[in-house]
């Protein structure tokens, strides 16, 4: 398949299908998180869901690992990403949650406050899930200079999620 093919896919679904099912993508769900040791140390996608009962709700697509060059990559992998946790988005382990918008909208503000406390206190994010609420997928690839990169499949990922609901998932709205 060209890169053509992929900014063209119209149904969400089946274009998170076609990336699963690529030889160069190993792919993984987490419906259990509860240890960074979960997750491979690797550059790739990941799409966080609320489960609900009848179906479960996106509510973020992120990556790790952006081409800098032609042959350099960023030093962050999935694990690390998760891990150090980044803002305005943070799991936390030690709390059991996943925060979106720290300070409810005030993200100039974020930088002011003490770092362990944006890690894992769950009384400044906007929005929190409790972990053993969510479905975690990831999109691992073998090799990001083969194919497509994961910024270029977060980004149809969420081009074609756009294109349907006509919004992002909360957490990409910034």
């Amino acid at each position: 398949m060209n890169l053509k093919t992929y900014i063209q896919q119209k149904d969400f679904f089946d274009l998170l299908k076609i990336y699963k099912n690529h030889k160069n993508i190993t792919y993984k769900k987490i419906s259990n998180f509860h240890n960074y040791d979960q997750i491979y140390k690797k550059y790739g996608v990941y799409l966080v869901w609320v489960k609900k009962q009848k179906f479960n709700e996106l509510i973020y697509i992120g990556c790790a690992g952006k081409l800098k060059s032609i042959n350099t990559v960023t030093n962050q992998t999935l694990k690390q990403r998760i891990k150090l946790g980044h803002t305005p988005r943070r799991f936390s382990i030690k709390n059991n949650f996943f925060g979106i918008n720290p300070l409810k909208g005030h993200k100039n503000r974020v930088y002011k406050i003490d770092k362990a406390k944006i890690k894992d206190d769950n009384t400044i994010y906007e929005l929190c899930y409790p972990l053993p609420s969510l479905l975690i997928e990831f999109l691992y690839f073998e090799n990001v200079f083969q194919n497509f990169s994961p910024k270029f499949v977060e980004r149809t990922l969420l081009d074609t999620f756009y294109k349907i609901y006509k919004t992002l998932p909360i957490g990409n709205k910034n």
